[in-house]
């Protein structure tokens, strides 16, 4: 049985709006949209409003139509919205022919049947609370963080890693030291050759540039040398070898483009559900994360969700059923658009 639901929090489902076009239902539900607090939030964006009305071939009139009888069944009113959210930093940096450190690292194929595995997961208590990247584009030095604090701390020794020093030492081995962001396979290149150091040793500051990390501590590397960890990639699109790294007792980092639909999305913040992008929208960024766990479920896009753990805490999550500033991503979206895949 499901321990949750991919629509937990939801009040209406888009499927019960009157004036919905035939098919217009199922077309939502293809893309995560089925709340219709969500998508209401969606039709007030004028630039994802005018590609949803294309995809679900109806006028832009008719659109806000639909918006206004959705949103006369909620407790909020319908009106455009004109300004962005805050935003929230990124960092994830898509991959490229040329980066061919990926293919150094040991490769974990998929099982050949998902039938073996059970139906949820979810190591969300192992890793207890997310963090809070700031204003700085060091989500991949978080989200591999993750991956080793819970390899350590179910290996009996939990430790408070440095992001400060994985971000700091991935960028002199990425070739982009003046570009803010980074790779997970990059940043599996210091896990194995230098390790990592305890955050005591060097404290994470937000408020610092996004590559100025500032002067590194002297013993910071001694300290490092002492946890080291090999990591592999997994097939990046291949849902079945995620859900079987996860079912057997890993945690597994991504890294995904950022749309608007979902990013400047207020409901999606609260809620800490991504949906899948409109057809034609383009990506605002990328963004680095560390799933932590799965549910199959028939009515999501591609038969499921994975859990997620986000380096965005405070400012995104905040009702989340799998605890403040995590989240959940359909397995769909991982199939069509994961960039990285690594775990130990």
């Amino acid at each position: 049985m499901a321990e949750h639901d991919f629509y937990e929090g939801m009040t209406i489902s888009m499927a019960s709006v009157e004036g919905l076009p035939p098919g217009a239902a199922d077309r939502l539900e293809s893309l995560g949209l089925l709340d219709a607090q969500q998508f209401v939030d969606a039709a007030a964006d004028p630039v994802t409003a005018e590609r949803l009305a294309a995809y679900l071939e109806v006028t832009p009139g008719q659109l806000r139509e639909i918006a206004l009888a959705a949103a006369a069944r909620l407790p909020v009113t319908f009106e455009e919205r004109r300004e962005a959210l805050e935003p929230l930093s990124l960092g994830a940096f898509p991959p490229t022919a040329e980066d061919e450190e990926r293919n150094l690292l040991p490769r974990l194929e998929a099982p050949p049947m998902a039938a073996a595995l059970p139906a949820s997961v979810n190591h969300a208590a192992v890793l207890g609370r997310p963090r809070n990247q700031g204003a700085r584009g060091t989500c991949v030095a978080f989200a591999v963080t993750a991956i080793h604090e819970f390899f350590l701390k179910t290996n009996g020794n939990a430790t408070d890693l440095s992001e400060q020093f994985l971000y700091d030492e991935t960028k002199k081995v990425d070739g982009f030291p003046q570009t803010c962001g980074t790779w997970q396979v990059k940043a599996a290149i210091v896990l194995k050759s230098l390790g990592q150091c305890k955050e005591s040793t060097w404290r994470y500051n937000s408020a610092l540039p996004c590559n100025g990390n500032g002067t590194q501590p002297g013993n910071a590397k001694a300290d490092a040398g002492a946890r080291k960890l090999n990591l592999r990639t997994l097939p990046k699109t291949n849902v079945n070898a995620i859900k079987a790294a996860l079912a057997g007792g890993a945690v597994v980092g991504f890294s995904v483009p950022v749309f608007d639909s979902w990013y400047q999305n207020p409901t999606s913040r609260r809620a800490g559900r991504i949906t899948l992008p409109v057809p034609n929208e383009a990506s605002s960024g990328g963004h680095a994360m560390c799933l932590i766990g799965y549910e199959d479920q028939a009515n999501v896009p591609g038969g499921g969700f994975f859990i997620l753990r986000n380096s965005w805490f405070g400012q995104w999550g905040q009702q989340s059923p799998y605890g403040s500033g995590n989240g959940v991503i359909p397995y769909e979206y991982i199939k069509q658009h994961n960039w990285e895949a690594l775990t130990f």
